[in-house]
């Protein structure tokens, strides 16, 4: 994502807030003599809880290319916020988030075709790939992206339904055996 910026100075302020070295490593690779204007790098910070959620609150478009996820837990957050989230077009990310929910950054690639409990389980997300679903954003109506973080938010809640009813379910079944 940081090389995406270096490649972009004309694009808006990216906030990232990181705490792994290697982010901080790239970070100061790509900017050794001076910060671009276009990022504002935040490593190793503590962001408390009530912190982070005003961070989500406050932004309009979350990008999140992961190169594999767990439960996606900060794309639920995002999606809760209202903010277009952007994120890979593979599972279990595009689960949480298709085109008409947000922006999916398609062109990736599987690094593992197996894991013991599945495949294509960790992605590559490449630098022209994040730009592109930048580019398109930008150039979307900003009605489009409103509606497409709409449409997030809706499906985050329906989603979030659907879960509870499965577990209620499934805790049913269970307390009748």
């Amino acid at each position: 994502m940081l090389q995406c910026w270096k490649d972009h100075p004309e694009f808006p302020i990216l906030h990232q807030y990181s705490s792994d070295d290697w982010s901080n490593g790239t970070y100061n690779e790509l900017w050794r003599d001076k910060p671009p204007a276009n990022v504002d790098f935040h490593f190793g910070k503590y962001v408390s809880s009530l912190g982070f959620a005003k961070i989500l609150n406050d932004a309009t478009v979350i990008v999140c290319p992961s190169a594999m996820e767990g439960f996606g837990h900060y794309i639920n957050q995002a999606r809760a916020a209202g903010a277009l989230v952007v994120t890979t077009d593979a599972p279990p990310m595009d689960e949480f988030v298709d085109d008409d929910s947000g922006v999916l950054i398609h062109g990736i690639t599987p690094w593992a075709d197996k894991a013991t409990m599945g495949q294509n389980f960790m992605f590559e997300v490449p630098t022209r790939a994040i730009c592109e679903s930048i580019q398109d954003i930008l150039a979307m109506d900003p009605h489009e992206r409103a509606r497409r973080a709409a449409n997030g938010v809706r499906r985050y809640f329906k989603q979030r339904q659907y879960f509870k009813q499965s577990m209620q379910t499934l805790q049913a079944m269970v307390y009748q055996r």
